[in-house]
């Protein structure tokens, strides 16, 4: 179930709303949960019975180390024992398939065993839980004596699609302290309708952009037609994935809690660092928080740094997906951000902000290449050559500027293109902040009216759509 099916909006949502808000407050958290393992259920109950059973696990693992929390070794291989068990959750159901099917094209073997339907959230779902159980081994909270809680953490329905990643003891002190008021709700409601339009009105329209190019050979590709094609994916991925983190965090809004949003406009980052920073911001935290600054950050020289610094990127980057795409995405934006590091990072402030942001866009752009172009090619060498051939249509465009091709992709998709670009851009949160939050008049009357009216028109976007889901890539 997705927020932005008709099923979540007309069915889960109105029922999920009216049964927590008339449950007594002694019952909201009980009936949060019922709530959550319900939505996760829907079309893969099998998956709710195993996160539960894993869930429970995990809780009274994080009990035991704290009863033996004199005994060092025993509490050490306990926690062991704890993450070897969710990491292999993950491997089973995230990575086996693509290995199988390597070992398969390497040694031309037949194994078909041990395929699994993939569970939604499931990158989420065990960094969450390694949070909690990382920081209880290295005693920055207790563990908590309520299952409930526990649970709660892990499978809340708002976050468990596309976030936020969060502490326990952040979660749990906002699970213990909700508050919901009027202005609250209505800024849940107004940045769910906000996330809905990213997603439905600009993602899912400007993919066709993408879809359009992709289908075309690559070595028939004028330079025009290139650039507009990863332009398309470029902000079909962002407002797919900023779309659904909106939603969610205006959803815990009104639900009564506060959420940290991710996507900060990433594309008008000044540099690759930047945008690392601003693509997820709760993802790349947990990275830095649980891997890097573990391993020794730049702490133990700049060699040591920069293998951090890769291993970090190449972890971040194989979040999203079983594939060789991630795994190069992940190469390349670690060799980026080394190289500013040491070498361009101080020449590059000197630029003009425009020059900053240009150069850090086309570099993302050439990213995104990897990311996607290479995406389902079984080896590493296939991936390879698909990415430097759409490259090449970049950079050269098998010597065509432009050709029909691209002024009929420019004729149909111009103004979702624009829509793009403003919307990529801090222009409207400016003229927000400007215009819409000092007045009164604005906030009580006109963007209500907009809201529904936006409302309604993603709703008939949604009639006879296909849903281009974030959730393609395995988070």
């Amino acid at each position: 179930m997705l927020y932005s099916s008709y099923t979540f909006l007309f069915m889960f949502l109105p029922i999920a709303l009216a049964l927590y808000y008339l449950s007594p407050k002694n019952m909201k958290n009980i009936t949060l949960l019922l709530l959550s393992l319900f939505f996760y259920s829907w079309g893969q109950p099998f998956y709710a019975v195993l996160l539960v059973l894993s869930s429970l696990i995990d809780f009274y693992l994080g009990l035991l180390m704290q009863k033996v929390t004199e005994n060092a070794k025993r509490r050490k291989l306990i926690f062991i024992f704890s993450l070897c068990l969710n990491i292999i959750f993950l491997f089973i159901f995230k990575y086996l398939s693509f290995l199988i099917d390597y070992q398969n094209i390497i040694f031309g073997l037949d194994i078909n065993a041990f395929r699994f339907e993939f569970p939604i959230g499931i990158s989420f779902l065990v960094l969450q839980k390694l949070s909690y159980l990382i920081d209880v081994y290295n005693l920055k909270i207790k563990p908590t004596k309520s299952f409930l809680e526990y649970l709660l953490y892990v499978v809340l329905f708002m976050k468990i699609l596309a976030g936020p990643l969060m502490r326990f003891a952040d979660f749990q002190k906002q699970l213990r302290n909700k508050r919901v008021d009027t202005e609250k709700i209505a800024s849940g409601i107004n940045l769910f309708i906000v996330g809905l339009a990213k997603k439905v009105l600009i993602a899912n329209n400007i993919y066709g952009l993408w879809e359009s190019v992709k289908e075309t050979s690559f070595e028939q590709l004028s330079m025009l037609s290139a650039w507009l094609g990863i332009v398309g994916f470029a902000f079909s991925i962002y407002f797919d994935f900023s779309g659904y983190c909106d939603m969610g965090v205006g959803l815990g809004k009104i639900f009564g809690f506060d959420f940290a949003r991710s996507f900060y406009y990433p594309y008008t980052a000044k540099n690759i660092s930047e945008f690392c920073r601003r693509w997820y911001t709760t993802l790349g935290d947990w990275f830095r928080e649980y891997v890097y600054f573990p391993l020794g950050g730049f702490r133990k020289g700049k060699f040591k740094g920069a293998i951090n610094a890769v291993v970090v990127t190449v972890l971040t980057a194989i979040w999203y997906g079983s594939g060789w795409n991630y795994l190069l995405w992940g190469f390349y934006l670690s060799i980026i951000l080394i190289f500013e590091r040491f070498i361009s990072g101080k020449i590059i402030k000197l630029l003009p902000k425009v020059f900053q942001v240009t150069y850090a866009f086309i570099l993302i752009l050439f990213g995104w290449v990897i990311f996607e172009v290479g995406n389902g090619n079984a080896t590493i060498y296939a991936t390879i050559v698909q990415s430097l051939k759409y490259i090449f249509a970049m950079v050269n465009g098998n010597n065509i500027i432009a050709d029909a091709n691209s002024s009929y992709l420019i004729t149909t998709y111009g103004v979702v293109l624009i829509v793009g670009f403003v919307g990529a851009s801090k222009l409207l949160e400016k003229l927000y902040e400007r215009f819409i939050f000092k007045s009164a008049v604005a906030k009580n009357y006109i963007i209500p009216v907009l809201q529904g009216i936006i409302f309604v028109i993603c709703i008939i976007f949604l009639i006879d759509k296909n849903d281009f889901s974030f959730l393609n890539y395995k988070l």
